[in-house]
């Protein structure tokens, strides 16, 4: 017996044909697969980026598909078709060696309306979903609305009218064709309000068979169009008058011919009077009755004016105050008010209500030039609460009071939050920490250093029982004077005993002032009295608005003003800290000053507590709507 070979492989149903079939087979097969789709779409209308996205992803799955699908190939079977697999012995078709090109037409074809029913399947189903109908039917709302905008500001209603009822061709959201419904009610009314007697028939009527058909208010329409039945009726009315006013020369121009025959003149011109007597009675009734008409026709328009001015003003009633159709409908009211002279304090008083809800919920302004001082972050009081201190100041240095927690914005990378309390205070709930730094060089020796060590005395007095203290003297070098203390004024006889020294480490005596404070908690300030400049050196002064900043440091500052003061970089690092600049031009002026830092210390500030506060992530809180100050940064890491 002649035993042929028999085996099998696998390959792809889609893409690898018979044996013996020829490539042209493949390609065709492939082509006609996507073709067939885009027939399709085209045919429906659907040539947009989601149902192409959705037939894109129907290509690739029927690829994938079609990679991993396998069927058998009889690579060598037996004269009579019986092949031999292990010791099984079992009948298999056979099949032509090569495919017609034609079923590989059809083969993809069939493909293609398989993936085109595929997609409206998907579309079908995604427009029963509430969520996703706007999403698939609604996509060029954005587009609409715009065009829709830009007709109505150049008042082309028929235009805008002609374009919703374009799109109204195609299915829509249930919500937003309610919403184009109206808006082509209301330009077909205002395009027939424009045009012509003609063609304003044709609107009106268009616009109250829309209403009639979608069970709108078609009061309006019908209003324009029983007026422009009543115009119709008195220009008949005035074209009758008309025609009996030309009649009656005629008659009269004949009369005066017959008198001109003076033969049969008597019993013509007897006629011609009664028949001339009977004309003016005629025409005077016809004056009687357009008088009326006319004002049944003024009543008519002053009741639908005033039916079409209750109706905005209940239509503005119902709808949302953040709603801008709102103000929309109140605004066209009072302009029908004023034209139709109709009560105008309805619509007027709505809006002035609207614009004050409106302005209740947007931030307050600052003055120009105000400034804010962070004192404070503290998320260990009452988690998971996160309590922000911070001042807010005028540029003279005065506390910018009636900020409420609206004015406040926490904005991170993820969301915008507001506090959820706003609170103004007097006195910080954890004491000031303050360092004095105490300027100790030669030129503040005499009078200077008698003014300033009063000044000091006093301000330390006023910080009794609300701050902690420690004094800083600086010369050629820094020293400290007195450790922190709860009782500042035991500061003052310390600094009257200091000798004097040598330059001026102003540099050194900020930066180590800064270290200090970097390891206290509550609001931090640092007080300065100095009447020079730098002479030994130090950080640079962006190093050391940096590190004030950070750590919500204000630098006040009481300068004498002499010829060697740095008047630039005191005031530079003042303004940069939320601090005040008090410039002594005299050294009696001294003590005047300290008590003005020592009021700067103690004026009120805003306690805000927020529910969440990003831990890591950089922050900015926004103050104020017009002239907003704002302050970034990240909250401190809690202390052991």
């Amino acid at each position: 017996m002649n035993f042929g070979f028999a085996r099998f492989t696998r390959s792809s149903v889609l893409f690898s044909p018979a044996p013996g079939e020829s490539s042209m087979a493949k390609i065709t097969s492939l082509l006609m697969t996507p073709a067939t789709l885009a027939i399709g779409l085209a045919a429906l209308g659907w040539l947009d980026p989601f149902h192409c996205t959705v037939a894109a992803i129907g290509l690739l799955l029927t690829a994938v598909v079609g990679f991993y699908s396998v069927r058998p190939q009889c690579v060598g079977e037996f004269p009579d078709g019986t092949l031999d697999r292990g010791h099984r012995s079992f009948l298999w078709r056979r099949t032509q060696a090569r495919a017609s090109i034609y079923y590989w037409h059809i083969v993809g074809l069939m493909r293609g309306v398989l993936l085109l029913g595929v997609v409206i399947t998907i579309t079908f189903v995604a427009s029963l979903a509430p969520g996703l109908q706007a999403l698939v039917l609604d996509r060029d709302r954005t587009q609409i609305e715009t065009k829709l905008e830009a007709l109505e500001q150049a008042a082309d209603w028929p235009a805008a009218a002609d374009l919703i009822a374009l799109r109204l061709e195609r299915r829509t959201s249930h919500e937003w064709r309610r919403v184009l419904l109206l808006r082509q009610y209301e330009c077909l009314v205002a395009a027939g309000s424009l045009a012509s007697k003609e063609d304003a028939q044709a609107f009106f009527q268009r616009a109250a068979e829309l209403a009639e058909r979608e069970s709108l208010n078609k009061d309006l329409a019908a209003t324009h169009l029983e007026r422009l039945g009543l115009q119709q009726a008195l220009d008949g009315q005035r074209q009758m008058a008309n025609d009996l006013a030309d009649e009656n020369s005629e008659r009269k121009a004949e009369l005066e011919r017959m008198g001109q025959d003076v033969a049969a003149s008597q019993r013509v011109n007897a006629l011609a009077q009664c028949q001339l007597v009977a004309s003016r009675s005629e025409v005077q009734q016809v004056r009687l009755d357009l008088t009326k008409l006319q004002t049944e026709i003024a009543k008519a328009r002053s009741d639908r004016a005033r039916a079409a001015f209750e109706m905005l003003i209940d239509w503005g009633d119902s709808l949302e105050p953040g709603n801008p159709l709102r103000k929309a409908k109140y605004q066209a009211a009072l302009a029908l008010a004023e034209s139709h002279g109709l009560d105008e304090a309805p619509p007027k008083a709505r809006l002035s209500q609207l614009e004050q809800a409106m302005q209740k919920t947007q931030p307050a302004a600052l003055p120009a030039g105000a400034r804010a001082v962070l004192q404070n972050v503290d998320a260990r009081t009452i988690p998971p609460l996160t309590i922000v201190d911070l001042a807010v100041q005028r540029p003279t240095g005065e506390a910018v009071p009636g900020l409420a927690a609206k004015d406040f914005r926490l904005t991170t990378d993820r969301s915008t939050r507001a506090p959820v309390v706003a609170t103004s205070l007097a006195t910080p709930s954890k004491p000031a920490q303050v360092v004095l730094l105490h300027d100790n060089s030669n030129s503040t020796s005499g009078a200077a250093r008698t003014a300033a060590n009063t000044g000091e005395a006093d301000l330390l007095k006023q910080l009794q029982g609300v701050a902690q203290v420690k004094t800083i003297a600086f010369a050629s070098k820094v020293s400290v004077v007195t450790e922190w203390s709860d009782d500042p004024a035991a500061a003052s006889s310390a600094l009257q005993q200091l000798a004097l020294g040598g330059n001026t480490a102003l540099r050194q005596a900020l930066a180590q002032a800064i270290d200090e404070l970097q390891q206290r908690d509550g609001p931090k300030a640092i007080v300065l009295f100095t009447d020079g400049r730098d002479t030994v050196g130090g950080p640079e002064m962006a190093e050391l608005i940096a590190r004030s900043r950070q750590s919500g440091i204000a630098v006040h500052t009481i300068a004498l003003e002499t010829a060697e003061l740095d008047r630039e970089f005191l005031a530079a690092i003042t303004q940069a800290t939320g601090g005040v600049l008090l410039a002594a031009s005299q050294v009696g002026e001294l003590p005047q000053r300290f008590r003005q830092a020592a009021e700067a210390l103690r004026r009120p500030f805003y306690r805000l507590v927020f529910a969440e506060f990003p831990a890591s992530h950089p922050w900015e809180l926004v103050i104020g709507g017009s002239n907003a100050v704002r302050l970034s940064g990240r909250p401190s890491e809690p202390k052991q």
